[in-house]
């Protein structure tokens, strides 16, 4: 799964001084993380996304200001990684797996021509 934070909910690190001695990061999960943003980073447009959990929430501020009554479903947990490297090397072969997946799709495409 993939976060986008906008611009509003992003603080400047320099903000953040508590940060820097909070976390001490080994090297393999150092490579593994920066090997997954590499293989994520790309172009982007943040014109292209929407913030659909603020709209929601304005939705149902709304329905509750109106007196609607609002049901509520619960969401199922994710099982929590054993550590952040079993993470990474899940998302990393998440990310390969689609990359194949979407090559597979353009083959059969060119194929179809």
């Amino acid at each position: 799964m993939h976060i986008l934070h906008y611009l509003s909910e992003v603080k400047p690190i320099e903000e953040l001084p508590e940060l820097k001695n909070l976390v001490v990061v080994s090297e393999e999960e150092l490579k593994l993380a920066q090997m997954l943003i590499q293989k994520l980073s790309g172009e982007f447009d943040i014109s292209k996304f929407k913030d659909h959990y603020t709209e929601k929430l304005k939705e149902l501020i709304k329905a509750k200001l109106e007196g609607r009554e609002i049901a509520v479903k619960e969401e199922e947990k994710e099982e929590l990684a054993k550590s952040l490297v079993e993470a990474l090397k899940s998302s990393l072969e998440m990310v390969e797996k689609k990359e194949k997946e979407e090559k597979k799709k353009e083959e059969v495409k060119e194929k179809a021509k």
